[in-house]
């Protein structure tokens, strides 16, 4: 999507059940397609979805890109409508919170991922 559609489709008014559904079918896309091998992290998603260059042009970029980090952050579309799409990584120190924690990872759906310092981690199915 681009950011203008993102900025219309994620405005404040938009119920959250129907912003987390456009975020969801968007993000299966974009891992379906654009992901291979080890996955990534959650900050690696958003900012394939919405770069925080474009983001910041205005400040419903900024709201919209938050509105994308809230759903994927608080796990409500990776135990949902992304389960297969989502596996939680082994407890480790995690610097960007700096916390311990364990990271979400996203995959295209199905996939086994082997990262050495995640081990290997299987999708939900």
């Amino acid at each position: 999507m681009r950011p203008q559609e993102w900025n219309h489709a994620l405005r404040p008014e938009v119920p959250v059940a129907e912003a987390y559904a456009i975020i969801a079918k968007v993000a299966r896309v974009h891992l379906t397609h654009n992901i291979f091998g080890d996955g990534i992290l959650t900050h690696e998603l958003v900012e394939g979805l919405y770069p925080i260059a474009f983001a910041k042009q205005s400040e419903a970029g900024m709201a919209a890109r938050k509105r994308i980090m809230n759903a994927l952050t608080k796990r409500a579309l990776g135990a949902h409508e992304l389960a297969d799409c989502m596996s939680i990584g082994p407890k480790q120190w995690l610097p960007w919170l700096r916390t311990h924690g364990r990271p979400c990872i996203w995959h295209a759906p199905g996939q086994v991922i082997t990262r050495p310092q995640y081990g290997t981690v299987h999708a939900h199915v």
